[in-house]
C-alpha cells in the first residue's frame, strides 16, 4: 500500500469554496484515494435535499451529523483505500445562525488532518453566482463572516485532535495533493 495507509483527510469549506471539484479532480489524478461528500451521506440517509438539510433547526443539524460517524466508518472499512478525503462543513448556516459541527462528531471520524479551503470572499460569492447547484444568495460580507466561523472551528477542530491542519487560499488539486503530502508528512515524522 501507499503511504497513505488508512488516512483519512477533512476537506473543510464554506459552500462555493471548491471543495467537491477539488477533491473530485484530486482523486482522478491519485487512484488510491477515494472521495466521500458528507451532504450526500446525509442526504441518503435520511432521504433529504440539501436545502431540507441546511434549513434543519441546529438541534436536527446536529442530530443528522452524528449519522456521519457510523456511515464515513463503513466507507472506510469497505473501500480498502489506503487514503479517504471526506467533504464536509464544520459550519451550517440554516438561515438563522452558523451552526458548528459538534467535535464529537469530527474526532469520532479520527480523521489524519484536515484542510481548509478558504478562497477569498468575493470569488466565493462569484462561484456561487454561476454554480448549477441551489444556494442561498449571499453577501461578500455574510460569506466573510461565513469563512471566519469556518476558520474558527476547523483550527479548533486540528488544535483539540492534536492533527496537522492546512488552509489553501487557492483551492485545486495539485495544491491539494500537496497538503495531503504535507500532512502525513507531519503524521509519520510524529511516530
Amino acid at each position: 500500500m501507499s503511504s497513505f495507509e488508512n488516512h483519512l483527510i477533512l476537506v473543510f469549506g464554506v459552500s462555493g469554496a471548491g471543495k467537491t471539484a477539488t477533491c473530485l479532480n484530486y482523486c482522478v489524478r491519485n487512484t488510491d484515494a477515494v472521495y466521500v461528500s458528507a451532504s450526500s451521506i446525509l442526504k441518503n440517509q435520511t432521504g433529504q435535499t440539501t436545502e431540507q438539510l441546511r434549513l434543519s433547526s441546529a438541534s436536527v443539524i446536529g442530530q443528522n451529523q452524528s449519522i456521519l460517524t457510523t456511515e464515513i466508518d463503513k466507507i472506510r472499512r469497505s473501500s480498502g483505500s489506503s487514503l479517504l478525503i471526506v467533504d464536509a462543513h464544520a459550519v451550517i448556516d440554516n438561515g438563522v445562525l452558523l451552526v458548528p459541527v459538534s467535535f464529537k462528531v469530527i474526532k469520532s471520524l479520527t480523521p489524519t488532518g484536515v484542510v481548509l479551503l478558504e478562497p477569498p470572499a468575493k470569488q466565493v460569492v462569484a462561484q456561487r453566482a454561476v454554480s448549477d447547484r441551489p444556494r442561498a444568495v449571499k453577501t461578500i460580507e455574510q460569506i466573510s463572516r461565513e469563512l471566519i466561523a469556518e476558520r474558527s472551528a476547523v483550527q479548533s477542530y486540528s488544535i483539540a485532535l492534536n492533527v496537522p491542519l492546512i488552509t489553501l487560499r487557492e483551492p485545486n488539486a495539485i495544491s491539494l495533493a500537496s497538503a495531503i503530502a504535507d500532512i502525513t508528512r507531519i503524521v509519520s515524522d510524529k511516530q
